[in-house]
């Protein structure tokens, strides 16, 4: 009896560690099917003001966006600090790939896009534990495409 209760003990923690993630949706805008990053584990990320963070995303859009321009905040203490535009990234269409080629946009309902944002942290942003940094994708000023990574801004 003992054995199964360890057991029981030991998958529950299994599957809660399974469903960590560093990213979660917002509550705008859909979210992404899943982001990587090599500067994240487990349910954290570490960023450094100064670097860039690399996000790889593969997304898929219910409609069909013409252009997609992307917008990133630091929330440090619900506060939200707009992390500023870069002009490479002033739309993402021409990094909007199916399958490793090239699509871009404008995009097509239904199908999955892969995409990797390389991001300087600005060394403007203050240190945090524990914040978020929100990555959205706007269509005409509407937020289409958003989430948010947890971690730690060094």
């Amino acid at each position: 009896m003992a054995s199964t209760k360890l057991i029981l003990v030991i998958l529950t923690s299994l599957i809660a560690n399974a469903y960590c993630s560093f990213w979660t949706s917002c509550k705008t805008g859909r979210p992404p099917i899943n982001v990587q990053s090599p500067s994240c584990t487990g349910d954290r990320c570490l960023a450094v003001r100064g670097e860039n963070i690399i996000l790889s995303v593969n997304s898929d859009f219910i409609e069909a966006h013409p252009l997609l321009r992307p917008r990133a905040f630091a929330i440090v203490l619900g506060v939200p600090i707009q992390i500023p535009d870069d002009p490479a990234y002033a739309d993402i269409c021409p990094i909007l790939n199916v399958n490793g080629v090239h699509r871009g946009c404008p995009t097509a309902p239904n199908t999955v896009y892969d995409w990797t944002l390389d991001m300087l942290i600005p060394t403007a942003i203050p240190a945090f534990q524990n914040g978020r940094i929100r990555v959205e994708l706007l269509d005409a000023g509407r937020v289409v495409h958003c989430f948010e990574v947890l971690g730690t801004m060094l």
